[in-house]
């Protein structure tokens, strides 16, 4: 599952920093925030982290154990093994978590991933409900849909739009969707799971019910749709370097001539930057000395990541053309695609295909750390 949401995690806490307008710092063992109101947006870290005032911006946390007891009026991005809101949250929540109990009011909508989720009798939602992870209950009131992908959704309370329930769990006692009396679902009910759902629908949903079994998997439509799939990224891969080819045009080449007969230097280089930027970053962000550098340096590390490895295999071109066809292949674009395409299928060998996944992400992170150095010092001069 963890594979499966990726990017929902990703989305969750990479693209909110990128917004950041101001931030107040705290880190410790445990974290209060009460008194005054906090102007602006607030970063805390720590092991217990309660927020018991009026935070006039967004609040990112961090932590074991977060509660919220008091007003937010921006939005909640935090990660943290319990998270309790008693609070209100007028923007939306978006986070990790063991456990979530929410029994306080969110104005717009709650995105969240983790074991399980409890929204509590008396406690409300403003707009939709999108979880992924094991268990959810519903007590109180989600005034959307529920988009949810668990092993059990239990709805005890009001859902005045959609449920859209999704599961690959075998149907048991335990799994699938119950909807119990005394709750009401005004919209319809999309179930994509095995079995049937449980209680009393027949009083409780308004709208209608629409049962659609998860897809066997078959092992011939496995094979073509993965070859499909590769064919495909291979495709995207091509046309993704001939860009960054034409992007580039003759400074990109410079680059790539430099970094091959200067292999061991830029992985050493390479090696350096990749482990040293986080722990800068890291650094910053904790000791509160500069979060918006610290917040950079995340930045940078991740786009250099993704140029890295495509420059690498460019790079990889050069060599194998340089040295083995003795530079038989004279268009620049061609021996781009020949080093990316062989770069991938060393890859994509068990074991050894990580150790040279690795080994080109620092030469090419070494390469572009050299290229910038050289280019500065051209510029100085």
């Amino acid at each position: 599952m963890l594979k499966k949401y990726f990017f929902l995690i990703l989305s969750l806490f990479l693209i909110p920093i990128s917004f950041v307008s101001a931030i107040t710092f705290s880190n410790g063992e445990k974290v209060f925030m009460q008194g005054n109101a906090t102007e602006g947006n607030a970063f805390l870290a720590g092991s217990v982290i309660t927020v018991d005032n009026e935070i006039k911006g967004d609040l990112f946390a961090a932590g074991e154990k977060i509660f919220i007891n008091g007003k937010i009026n921006g939005d909640l991005i935090c990660a943290a093994k319990e998270i309790i809101i008693n609070g209100q949250v007028n923007g939306n929540v978006r986070c990790a978590f063991q456990e979530i109990r929410i029994k306080g009011n969110i104005e717009r909508s709650v995105l969240g991933f983790g074991e399980k989720a409890y929204i509590e009798k008396d406690s409300s939602i403003g707009r939709d409900l999108i979880f992924a992870g094991s268990e959810v209950t519903i007590d109180g009131t989600v005034k959307g849909s529920l988009d949810i992908n668990s092993s059990s959704l239990v709805v005890n309370g009001t859902v005045s739009q959609n449920i859209n329930y999704y599961s690959e769990e075998k149907d048991s006692e335990n799994t699938g969707l119950f909807i119990n009396s005394g709750s009401a679902v005004k919209g319809n009910v999309n179930y994509n799971a095995f079995g049937e759902i449980k209680g009393e629908t027949a009083k409780s949903v308004l709208g209608t019910i629409n049962k659609y079994d998860p897809e066997i998997k078959n092992s011939n439509n496995d094979i073509k749709t993965n070859i499909i799939s590769l064919l495909g990224f291979l495709v995207s891969l091509i046309l993704t370097t001939i860009a960054l080819v034409l992007v580039g045009g003759n400074s990109l080449q410079k680059l790539v001539k430099k970094m091959v007969p200067n292999i061991w230097s830029s992985v050493g280089i390479g090696a350096i930057y990749f482990f040293a930027l986080p722990i800068i970053g890291i650094i910053l962000l904790v000791t509160g000395i500069g979060a918006y550098l610290g917040i950079v340096c995340f930045l940078f590390w991740i786009i250099m990541l993704l140029l890295a490895i495509l420059f690498a295999g460019i790079s990889f071109g050069e060599l194998i053309n340089g040295r083995l066809l003795k530079g038989k292949i004279k268009n620049f674009a061609l021996i781009a695609i020949l080093g990316v395409l062989l770069g991938y299928v060393l890859t994509s060998i068990p074991f050894l295909g990580f150790i040279f996944f690795i080994f080109g992400l620092w030469w090419g992170i070494g390469g572009i750390i050299l290229a910038f150095a050289e280019k500065r010092k051209e510029i100085l001069e």
